[in-house]
Order: structure tokens, then C-alpha cells, then sequence
């Protein structure tokens, strides 16, 4: 095989294991959304909100997979319990309080879910500005509502260009 056809064949096999990847974890697909795609800042992604058990997330979503973090700042360290429902295309992160697992934060990668004025994954950093986020840096945004302790976040592609993955949670001060 000559080299630039082993280099096709390469990029076709790591296309494809992506793509696999994505169907596998729920990301990056607009298949699965529920029928509620709303998301409202500081309060909700979907049906979901903050603080909501899991026996409820779970009535409506299934029972989900639990995935391991790679991230710490995803609250790995906080005793948390990070779940991803493919049904609906949303990960949630739970913290146990009372013997009971709260949602702490949810997100999606979804397209599907937007907020009243549209914003969603694929909005630019530009209409994001425009709903009252604060942008510091080429990574994220977010609103935050320091009285109520939650705040939305917007996570930015890799030119700090569009949003990727939108989440609702709670703060940690």
C-alpha cells in the first residue's frame, strides 16, 4: 500500500471510531431530545432542574450510564456521581445530600435545546453576549445568579467562536 493510501485509510478509521464515540456517550447527537427542550437560565436544561432527585431525572430519562470523569472541574471531587441519559441527550451530575442524589448540575451538547430568545449549542459568542453572559475567557461564558447560587455555562469550540455544550448548575463559592 502506497503511504498517502495508508493515510486515507487511517483518517477514514479515526473519523469513524469518533463517530462512534459520540453515539455511544449521547454527545453530539439531536436524536434522542424529549419533547421539553427548553433551557432556562440558573434553573433548567430540559425537564431538569437543579436540585431535582434522581429517581425523578430517572422516571423520565431512563436509567442512564455512569461515566467517569476526565475532567475535574466535571465535580469528580466533590462525592459526586456523573450519569449520561442518551434518551434525552443530557449528562447530569448528582451530589447525594440526606441519602438522596440531587441534580447538581445538567447539560447537553444537543442543538435541540434553546432558550426563549434561541440561544443554544451552535449560538455564537456574540448572541450569548447579548443574553447578559460574561465571556472570560476563549473557553467558557456563563450567567451567573449569585443569589440563588446556580449559574449557566457556556462552553466555546476550540476558536472561542460558538457554543459546544450549555449547562445549568450549582455554585461552589
Amino acid at each position: 500500500m502506497r503511504k498517502p493510501a495508508v493515510v486515507a485509510v487511517l483518517v477514514v478509521l479515526a473519523a469513524s471510531i469518533a463517530v462512534l464515540v459520540a453515539s455511544l456517550t449521547g454527545h453530539g447527537s439531536n436524536a434522542h431530545a424529549p419533547n421539553n427542550t427548553l433551557i432556562v437560565i440558573n434553573r433548567l436544561v430540559g425537564p431538569f432542574s437543579i436540585g431535582e432527585r434522581q429517581a425523578k431525572v430517572e422516571a423520565v430519562a431512563g436509567k442512564g450510564r455512569v461515566v467517569l470523569s476526565r475532567n475535574p472541574t466535571d465535580g469528580e471531587y466533590f462525592g459526586s456521581l456523573m450519569k449520561v441519559y442518551r434518551a434525552v441527550s443530557i449528562r447530569v451530575i448528582y451530589l447525594t445530600r440526606q441519602g438522596k442524589a440531587g441534580l447538581f448540575a445538567v447539560e447537553t451538547t444537543s442543538s435541540e435545546y434553546r432558550t426563549k430568545s434561541g440561544i443554544g449549542v451552535g449560538s455564537t459568542v456574540e448572541q450569548v453576549k447579548k443574553i447578559g453572559a460574561y465571556c472570560d475567557s476563549l473557553t467558557s461564558c456563563n450567567i451567573q445568579n449569585t443569589d440563588a447560587g446556580t449559574s449557566t455555562y457556556f462552553v466555546l469550540d476550540k476558536s472561542g467562536a460558538r457554543v459546544i455544550r450549555i449547562g445549568v448548575g450549582t455554585q461552589f463559592n
